[in-house]
């Protein structure tokens, strides 16, 4: 099986802005913040359930973060292997983004958002973009399989 080398490079750049910031999350929650990769108002007292909720994703994130390390390794020894790895990376890229869009939507609209609105376009454009890619490799991945 052959992956081609520009879906695994743009697989590891989805991969390092997706779990692997998770974990550095995990790890560092203050660093994490001060990269900007928390939204704004999580740390403050009355967005601590949002803070509890973030943790308990991060820790589901760990599974594709192993997953993506297996898939990358496979992929580049050119194991067919690499392919139920790879199609549960994109299956999580598409259930999480179609998690995301609408909690999103849905805080904002009860008011408890701690999403600036000047980052709301961001973050709805990344997980529109993880959507298409999770797409796009599911049926990559697929008829690959297939072949």
């Amino acid at each position: 099986m052959l992956v081609s080398t520009w879906f695994i490079v743009v697989f590891i750049l989805f991969w390092i802005a997706g779990p692997l910031t998770q974990l550095l999350f995990l790890v560092a929650p203050s660093l994490h913040h001060r990269l900007g990769l928390t939204e704004e108002d999580a740390l403050k007292p009355e967005f601590k359930w949002f803070l509890i909720d973030e943790q308990a994703i991060a820790i589901a994130d760990m599974t594709y973060l192993i997953a993506g390390i297996v898939f990358v390794w496979l992929a580049f020894l050119g194991s067919d292997l690499a392919l139920p790895f790879g199609i549960y990376m994109c299956s999580c890229y598409v259930f999480v983004a179609c998690l995301a869009i609408p909690r999103w939507l849905m805080l904002e609209r009860h008011g408890l958002s701690p999403l600036p609105p000047q980052q709301k376009a961001f973050y709805l454009s990344y997980m529109g973009a993880y959507c298409l890619f999770g797409l796009y490799g599911l049926f990559h991945l697929w008829s690959l399989s297939l072949a």
